[in-house]
């Protein structure tokens, strides 16, 4: 067990979003695993940390615990500089900036934890045509502090690919599945009767997700379906999400989900949990990776809904790239975000049982390797790698490494 300072922003918890989201599975792990103390600029709640950790906060409201973040982490790092094996921060630059100042004085390795694509806040920001403003610019700034930490730190454990870190310096953890929450929802939800084959799409309503070439899709579908939604609608979104729907989809989701020739259902945002039990309850989940609509990191990136999706028993139509033709095989891979092409998969999975039936079986045996108790110990190997062989430090003894 190692002596680790985490830095982090915040920590997302289950309560409000995935407990498969890593943000929140890599600083769960490390106060698990190890003997962590958690600085953290904004208050955390989530008791699967706060009973296992020491967790330190600075004084004031928000505006104030801004300003005083970075001088309160320096100081309690070189307080405990004797006392720490290692030094791991998230991917905010608010959180890397004084991480980066005790890292120049030698004192301990520094990991960073990044739960996504580095360029993905990036390529969000730029698709959003943001004006330039005090508020940007300090995202901006962040924004570069934040690289500095992906290309000097010991280690970067990140769960998306990224070309713009050395292969040598990066660990990517392609994202992972709550496996106990999974089977803890499963062994509690009834099935729906239905002749018709179920279709689950969980996500947001906007059309940078391809929500219009789903909706598509089911225009041109010829099998005996119906069609289950589950996330915010483009009403709920920012004023640009729902100008791109209007202009592209249609007057209002609710007018497009009246025009489809299918059993439609929208069921809102929902609890985790009631999402999970949404995904049992399916046959087939959607998930296509526009990433010509101004967001190219969806090529690298492993999206958690279809590890879920495949946890909970679904065949699966994703957008095939780099990421998805890893995990899924090609019954379950589009080519392009092509409505027809996308029909066309949708019943061959509908209209032929045994191969909904195989991609199935096949989905839940391949995400056992990305069940978050497995990829638990991957992080955990990297980390007394990074300890051991690093010059400043001295080895964990036996003790501390039992």
């Amino acid at each position: 067990m190692a002596k680790i300072t985490y830095v982090t922003s915040s920590i997302v918890g289950p309560s409000t979003v995935s407990s498969s989201i890593a943000k929140y599975q890599f600083p769960k792990f490390l106060t698990a695993e190890h003997s962590t103390t958690v600085l953290s600029r904004t208050p955390i709640q989530e008791p699967e940390i706060t009973t296992e950790a020491t967790v330190k906060t600075p004084p004031g409201n928000a505006y104030v615990r801004a300003i005083l973040f970075p001088f309160f982490v320096v100081f309690h790092l070189l307080r405990s500089r004797g006392e720490t094996d290692l030094v791991a921060s998230d991917r905010s630059g608010d959180a890397i900036l004084p991480v980066a100042i005790f890292h120049r004085l030698g004192f301990a390795p520094w990991v960073v934890f990044c739960a996504d694509s580095p360029d993905g806040r990036e390529n969000k920001r730029g698709r959003a045509d943001l004006e330039l403003d005090v508020s940007l610019l300090h995202t901006e700034l962040m924004q570069r502090i934040a690289w500095y930490g992906y290309r000097n730190a010991d280690r970067v454990i990140l769960s998306d690919e990224s070309s713009e870190i050395a292969d040598s310096r990066k660990t990517v953890i392609k994202g992972g599945v709550d496996c106990e929450t999974v089977e803890r929802v499963t062994e509690t939800t009834e099935r729906t009767e239905s002749d018709a084959v179920r279709v689950l799409y969980v996500g947001n309503m906007y059309y940078h997700r391809a929500i219009d070439v789903l909706f598509d899709a089911f225009d041109h579908c010829e099998s005996d379906v119906e069609l289950v939604l589950v996330g915010p609608s483009p009403e709920g979104g920012d004023a640009n999400n729902l100008q791109e729907f209007v202009e592209h989809v249609a007057p209002s989701l609710e007018a497009r989900i009246e025009s489809l020739p299918v059993n439609c259902e929208y069921k809102g945002k929902l609890p985790h949990e009631a999402a999970l039990a949404e995904m049992v309850d399916a046959d087939i989940g959607m998930c296509l990776l526009p990433y010509e609509r101004g967001m190219p990191h969806f090529l690298d990136s492993y999206p958690i809904k279809i590890f879920e999706y495949m946890a909970t028993g679904n065949a699966v139509v994703a957008t095939r790239t780099p990421a998805t033709s890893e995990l899924l095989d090609d019954p379950q891979l589009v080519r392009e975000n092509d409505p027809e092409a996308v029909a066309d998969t949708i019943d061959s999975l509908a209209d032929d049982g045994n191969l909904r039936e195989q991609c199935q079986t096949r989905n839940r045996e391949v995400v056992e390797s990305h069940c978050w108790g497995t990829l638990w110990n991957r992080i955990d190997d990297e980390i007394e790698s990074v300890i051991e062989n690093d010059e400043r430090t001295t080895p964990m003894t036996e003790a501390q490494t039992e």
